[in-house]
């Protein structure tokens, strides 16, 4: 017997009761022996070599709604399966971000800071280098860099919500999110986008494993 899930009228909680540890999420801490942390979803609880995921009713449903072959463009129009919709989620912001710098760019401006969800700085800020703050999903900010001619972009899975409190970044292999917040600083405001994105999901070892391969790229923050 590792842990009982207790709902206690506020929402979930889970009670250690095991010997050698339960852990949820990334903590290498064990909940302890007798003792309780509230639950939610889109958590995991490591039991041993298991892992189990909190997946709720919404995400299985939003699985049933992804799928480029569910989307049909023609010159006239772009077309969804009922119950689709598109955002600029995931790599969009990062690219609207880089076409915005290149105009700007050909225009003369040579010190401007671009700001479309996704962040592309351009020079320097006066003097200075341009300042970026990233910030949590309650809008605390956890860090602070500066940028001049690099992008950054931050992805929270609770950003965003699907239904009564899922994530909206969905792991595709069917796990639950890794990472509160994760931001990545890249040379273009698409990669950097797409980075972070997909961080959310990955364990530090595939990051790193990632970024080996794109050294322009690094985690400037995640949680």
């Amino acid at each position: 017997n590792h842990c009982v899930i207790e709902c206690d009228g506020s929402g979930y909680r889970l009670v250690d009761t095991s010997t050698n540890g339960t852990f949820v999420n990334n903590s290498d801490t064990p909940v302890g022996k007798g003792s309780s942390v509230p639950l939610s979803m889109g958590d995991r609880i490591r039991l041993g070599p298991y892992e189990i995921s909190l997946s709720p009713a919404d995400h299985m449903a939003a699985r049933k709604l992804i799928g480029w072959h569910r989307v049909r463009v023609t010159p006239d129009e772009i077309r969804l399966d009922p119950g689709m919709a598109l955002t600029f989620n995931g790599i969009a912001q990062g690219h609207a971000a880089d076409r915005v710098a290149a105009h700007l760019r050909r225009a003369g401006c040579s010190d401007v800071l671009i700001d479309m969800g996704e962040v592309m700085a351009l020079g320097r800020n006066g003097a200075a280098l341009w300042q970026a703050g990233i910030a949590a999903p309650d809008g605390t900010t956890i860090a602070r860099i500066a940028l001049s001619d690099r992008a950054l972009a931050t992805s929270s899975p609770m950003g965003t919500r699907i239904g009564a409190g899922a994530g909206h970044i969905i792991d595709p292999s069917g796990g639950a999110a890794r990472w509160s917040t994760v931001s990545v600083s890249a040379k273009d405001a698409a990669t950097a986008d797409a980075l972070s994105t997909a961080f959310c999901v990955m364990d530090a070892g595939a990051i790193a494993r990632t970024l080996a391969h794109l050294p322009a790229a690094r985690i400037e923050a995640i949680a």
